[in-house]
């Protein structure tokens, strides 16, 4: 039983260590917890199996790739300014009284924040992070949606997710993908893209929030086409060659400075 607890500790000291410095060494990882290469491996084997990081050559990564999503708490400390300056000119579209779809990104947290500023408003979430800052806010109408709860994601999905989403018609859905390719938006999960999908075909209109980093990866799974948003918000760090191939392709495309 002790030896089970120490493993635990150990690999929750490895994940904590890999999410704070986006790369840990097999060597660092030996140094940091005084154990054995094999015993590294083992535990970034159990740790990759449950999609905390990802193993890769000479150590582990908490990057995402085309099938690894990096952590909620990774991704929400990557481009934080890009990802305020998105939010502040999301703000701009809101009014009093609007509903509005929020999804699982860290990229829209942002957005609530400027909650307060609206006398009214109802928003309609399934993310745990989402959920507990707009709890704090007065005159929010917070609709909170079910299912399974998956904790690296910090938010929820599955059927009776869907189900409710089918239920509600909102003025907007504020949205951000995993990455943008070829005129196409990518998500790294099929129970993610239901989701964000029932959100996109139950709201009157559909915003999508992309920083940069959104362009220097790609993903295996569609979501939706860039032309389906009625507005497109980017920052300026995004290649010009990408710009210029969204200013033909988005209906409202807005660039934004940090």
């Amino acid at each position: 039983m002790g030896r089970a607890i120490d493993v635990k500790k150990r690999q929750a000291k490895i994940s904590e260590y890999v999410l704070a410095n986006g790369f840990a060494s097999v060597e660092d990882l030996m140094a940091l917890l005084k154990i054995s290469r094999m015993t590294v491996h083992r535990d970034l084997d159990d740790l990759e199996r449950s999609q905390l990081i990802q193993k890769v050559r000479r150590g582990a990564s908490a990057q995402p790739s085309s099938i690894f999503e990096s952590d909620f708490g990774y991704r929400e400390r990557v481009n934080a300014l890009q990802k305020e300056a998105l939010c502040k000119a999301a703000a701009t579209f809101l009014s009093d009284g609007m509903s509005i779809f929020l999804d699982d990104s860290t990229t829209v947290i942002p957005l609530i924040k400027h909650f307060p500023d609206f006398k009214s408003l109802t928003v309609i979430t399934s993310c745990l992070p989402s959920i507990n800052e707009i709890s704090k806010i007065p005159g929010i109408n917070l609709i909170i949606l079910g299912g399974e709860y998956k904790s690296k994601y910090r938010s929820a999905y599955g059927y009776f997710c869907i189900s409710t989403i089918n239920k509600i018609h909102a003025d907007l859905a504020v949205l951000s993908p995993h990455s943008f390719r070829s005129g196409s938006v990518f998500e790294y999960e099929q129970q993610v893209i239901s989701v964000k999908r029932a959100m996109m075909d139950n709201s009157e209109k559909k915003m999508i929030l992309m920083d940069n980093s959104k362009f220097k990866q790609t993903t295996l799974y569609l979501l939706a086409k860039i032309n389906e948003f009625d507005h497109v918000i980017i920052d300026n760090l995004v290649p010009r060659k990408i710009i210029e191939e969204l200013k033909t392709q988005s209906k409202g495309l807005i660039i934004v400075k940090p």
